[in-house]
């Protein structure tokens, strides 16, 4: 269909899970690897081989991580799709760039949008970088602002709308709407595990059908974005 048609308006969304059931004669790697010229999404659950049944992606028989390499060999502009697009962090800490620093107000305005639109490691760099050329070493809330920036790009890919360290505490909301895809997938599933299990630093909370996640001793905000990822590590098992 897809070779008839040949319209780069026309993809595919695989859904890996269902090509490993009964009723795919072909395992999912091989329709990872016919389908991948013209993908747009993949779905990723897991299963036993017989029946689908949405299971977490490491509760089944199929080699995830497997495929995620075949997936990433076949498509490399291939991205994890995000339930939210944004996160609001607030702070007691000092993150800001210094008027001392930067004295145009304007560029200062220019510089902040710049950042805001950053959106990997790579760029963060550059962007850094562009700053110590221009105006000096990078002070300390400065730095501290661009981990502000890597922990919003955590929170999004976990899907917190909301982060707020103050007080050596990081409270972490979930998304407002409830009918939401997200708490039907397998990442809230893994985060709610990983912060009901008993004695873990991450502290589940629902308080008037608001659901948070709780964490103690942040000192600052890097402490804070380790602390995103240990729990993103531990919602994948």
């Amino acid at each position: 269909i897809m070779e008839a048609v040949h319209d780069p308006r026309l993809r595919i969304c695989l859904d890996l899970g269902h090509a490993n059931t009964c009723a795919s004669a072909l395992p999912p790697e091989n329709w990872l690897r016919a389908c991948a010229p013209y993908l747009s999404h993949v779905h990723l659950h897991n299963n036993q081989g017989g029946r689908d049944l949405h299971a977490a992606l490491f509760d089944g028989v199929m080699d995830i991580a497997g495929l995620l390499s075949l997936l990433e060999a076949l498509s490399p502009q291939a991205r994890p799709a995000a339930f939210i697009t944004d996160c609001q962090i607030e702070t007691d800490r000092e993150a800001f760039i210094p008027d001392e620093y930067v004295g145009s107000s304007t560029e200062k305005i220019r510089l902040y949008r710049e950042l805001d639109n950053i959106a990997d490691e790579e760029r963060l760099s550059v962007f850094e970088a562009n700053l110590r050329d221009r105006f000096g070493e990078v002070p300390a809330p400065t730095r501290e602002l661009f981990d502000v920036v890597r922990m919003r790009w955590a929170c999004i890919r976990l899907g917190f709308e909301k982060a707020i360290v103050k007080n050596g505490i990081m409270i972490l909301k979930f998304i407002e709407n409830q009918h939401s895809a997200y708490y039907k997938s397998d990442l809230f599933g893994g985060i709610l595990k990983a912060a009901t299990r008993a004695e873990s630093k991450f502290i589940f909370r629902q308080n008037n059908n608001k659901l948070s996640v709780v964490v103690r001793n942040i000192k600052n905000i890097s402490e804070a974005t380790a602390a995103l990822h240990e729990l993103a590590e531990k919602a994948a098992r």
